[in-house]
């Protein structure tokens, strides 16, 4: 490609000089004009055929290639991503599965505290409800003695 831009610039530097002799030099002006506009048009096309064909970055592969090695790196990044994320949340549903452990130990004991209370009061209830008894027992025949 190359070498046919250095060809395509000689002739039109030869065509340029060819109008200049046979012309007006107002034509030669708006032939220099054209000439600059095909030589940058031809030198912008060749860099974007090696950007494309990754001559510019030093490899030798296609765009399709090197898209597709892009999408492999960010799907790889991605992936490790996810994979951080999805430790870290296990971690932490790990010490919520065992804070939850600890509260059930926790309302386990305070159950069985509340029924011994609870029994203790039963037994408590009782023995007034017999000395209630004895007492008013005892008051019936203490009114009888009198």
């Amino acid at each position: 490609m190359v070498d046919l831009t250095v060809k395509t610039v000689d002739l039109l530097w030869a065509v340029f000089f060819w109008a200049i002799l046979r012309y007006a030099p107002t034509v030669a002006v708006e032939m220099l004009f054209v000439i600059l506009v095909i030589i940058v048009t031809m030198l912008g096309l060749d860099i974007l055929r090696m950007c494309f064909t990754g001559v510019l970055a030093g490899n030798d592969l296609n765009p399709l290639e090197t898209l597709a090695q892009v999408e492999e790196e960010q799907n790889y990044e991605t992936s490790e991503k996810i994979l951080r994320d999805v430790a870290e949340i296990r971690s932490k549903i790990s010490q919520i599965e065992l804070d939850v452990r600890q509260i059930k130990q926790i309302i386990y004991i305070l159950q069985g505290k509340i029924e011994s209370l609870e029994s203790k009061q039963d037994a408590t209830l009782l023995e007034l409800c017999r000395l209630s008894q004895i007492l008013s027992d005892e008051g019936n025949t203490s009114t009888k003695v009198l």
